[in-house]
């Protein structure tokens, strides 16, 4: 136990090192630029242009590390991150309808923990429609731009809600989701959807970001067992 620490905390050390090296050479550039010119102002410009040029050195130190940090993100590490993949199977429970479950899983890729307090499950139609509402779909999507995605017909939606805490994906580690569709038999394909809203973004839906999958699902064994 004491072996794996002492390995944990070399590791932790020569990460450290490394991001201080990153921070002082992208701070040090900025301002061995600045020096160097100032040396040449003062060369080229009379003493009196002494506190415009202070003023010009504060402003270009700043922007210098303004785009460091941009460039390099050094401050990334620290954002939230889950690869999210869906598993889906089918099960008769009816002479007419059939149970779709999906399972979800949560992988946090990221070095901060990763607290859910919200999510979106979604069930679209992804067959039988008429020659005119696919047509109609294409137009709304493609010619008039109406969406950024074809809008099929959503047969179910499930929002769910935690607690504060209640799921907290450690970094490195999972959790697993699932939640349950009924659907009539008549349906061959659907298409499923999760959303795993991140917590940090913006309370206002259309502007609110996370992690997603989407899945399409064919129940055509289930016609193929109906003959």
């Amino acid at each position: 136990m004491f072996h794996k620490l002492t390995n944990v905390k070399k590791h932790a050390t020569l990460s450290n090192a490394v991001l201080l090296f990153v921070v002082l050479t992208v701070t040090c550039v900025p301002l061995l630029s600045v020096w160097a010119l100032s040396e040449f102002l003062n060369m080229t410009i009379p003493k009196s242009a002494g506190a415009v040029g202070s003023v010009g050195t504060l402003i270009a130190v700043t922007l210098g590390g303004i785009f460091a940090i941009y460039q390099f993100r050094l401050f990334r590490h620290h954002e939230p991150h889950l690869s999210v993949t869906q598993s889906v199977a089918h099960h008769s429970v009816s002479e007419d309808y059939v149970a779709i479950v999906v399972t979800v899983k949560l992988k946090n890729s990221s070095k901060v923990e990763v607290k859910i307090r919200e999510s979106l499950f979604r069930l679209q139609q992804f067959d039988r429609f008429s020659n005119e509402e696919v047509e109609a779909l294409y137009l709304e999507t493609f010619v008039k731009r109406k969406h950024s995605q074809l809008q099929w017909r959503t047969l179910d939606a499930i929002r769910r809600t935690w607690l504060v805490g209640e799921i907290t994906v450690e970094p490195g580690e999972s959790h697993t989701e699932t939640y349950e569709f009924i659907v009539g038999k008549h349906y061959r394909s659907v298409m499923v959807y999760s959303m795993f809203y991140n917590p940090h973004s913006s309370s206002d839906d259309r502007d609110r970001i996370g992690w997603h999958a989407t899945s399409v699902y064919s129940m055509d064994n289930v016609h193929e067992e109906a003959k």
